[in-house]
């Protein structure tokens, strides 16, 4: 049972770099705008409350 890949993984192309670079953006995009929305929450939270 152990037959080798039927397509073994192509090496990294362009394509493949360009799509790994817009991925870690799009983490780093989401991660700063739920950053941004928890901190203008919190503030406006703290103005209410003071």
């Amino acid at each position: 049972m152990s037959s080798p890949d039927p397509e073994p993984r192509p090496p990294l192309t362009l394509v493949g770099k360009i799509d790994n670079a817009l991925a870690i953006l799009l983490i780093i995009g989401m991660a700063y705008g739920v950053f941004w929305l928890l901190s203008s929450l919190a503030s406006s939270y703290i103005g209410l409350f003071t």
